[in-house]
């Protein structure tokens, strides 16, 4: 089927080295799963999925987690695609060379945007829900810009290490709670 057929290309780019590639499933349904094979992608230095549910990397089908999956990856898109955080964490770190994520329409899936990546520059989080955004260990993190989609929940920002961060955007105090270290930055 659609799957079968769209894992089949998968290896066909895979083979040819692909370093660039956008993978859109339309038109709906959300309910079809994205092939783990494109976690053997190791030529691309960017990647942009859109309207998927990702795969799941704790199965056995997952390659194992380390930077030889994604090598070169550069930027790193993910819009409307149903994911855990253990996947967003396996991404970041498959990703050693990867400078900006972005994180589009993202309805609380991942509820949790743990980021943790000694390459990253540039993060956004745009027109997404997720209850927490967490800056864990970002050193050469510039740049985090969040835009919520509305005030159905309080995102909380948390800012951890992050010596480079010269640039917060869009923070809201209705939708946004701010916390730097273990101080919460009040209104």
């Amino acid at each position: 089927g659609q799957e079968e057929a769209l894992a089949k290309w998968l290896r066909l780019l895979v083979a040819k080295g692909v370093e660039s590639l956008v993978l859109v499933n339309r038109p709906w349904p959300l309910d079809v799963a994205l092939p783990a094979s494109i976690l053997r992608c190791a030529s691309l230095r960017r990647l942009y999925l859109g309207v998927w549910h990702f795969p799941d990397t704790s199965r056995a089908s997952a390659p194992p987690r380390g930077p030889g999956v994604f090598p070169r990856l550069q930027e790193l898109g993910i819009c409307h695609t149903i994911m855990q955080e253990r996947d967003l964490e396996y991404l970041l770190a498959c990703s050693p060379e990867l400078k900006t994520f972005a994180l589009i329409l993202s309805y609380a899936a991942p509820s949790l945007v743990p980021i943790s990546s000694s390459s990253l520059c540039c993060v956004l989080v745009w027109l997404s829900m997720p209850y927490e955004v967490d800056v864990v260990a970002a050193p050469r993190l510039q740049r985090l810009i969040l835009q919520s989609i509305g005030t159905i929940h309080t995102t909380k920002v948390k800012i951890g290490h992050a010596p480079e961060l010269t640039v917060l955007g869009y923070l809201e105090t209705a939708n946004h709670v701010l916390q730097i270290g273990n101080t919460i930055i009040k209104v």
